[in-house]
């Protein structure tokens, strides 16, 4: 999976009205592109799974600090998760 490929599929959720999935995705975006950035980099599948662990890895701190729409916020990243590692 490509940036490319998460923008469509945040313009995919807006059109059929999921706005939490698309929000969560550009997220995932804005995270994979701070740390292309860092390296002055092109973002690319790496970063795309560096971002989704920081992205994973700030939700679950939120959840152990007991906000609770953390959790529904992690059951959409661990879908992403696995679409992004199936492909």
């Amino acid at each position: 999976m490509n940036l490319k490929d998460l923008q469509k599929m945040r313009l995919q959720f807006k059109k059929e009205g999921k706005n939490k999935e698309a929000n969560i995705i550009m997220m995932l975006i804005d995270y994979s592109q701070k740390l292309a950035k860092e390296v002055n980099n092109e973002v690319n599948e790496i970063f795309i799974q560096k971002g989704l662990k920081k992205y994973i890895k700030q939700v679950e701190d939120s959840i152990k600090n007991g906000i609770e729409s953390a959790k529904k916020e992690m059951e959409i990243l661990k879908e992403f998760s696995e679409k992004i590692h199936a492909r």
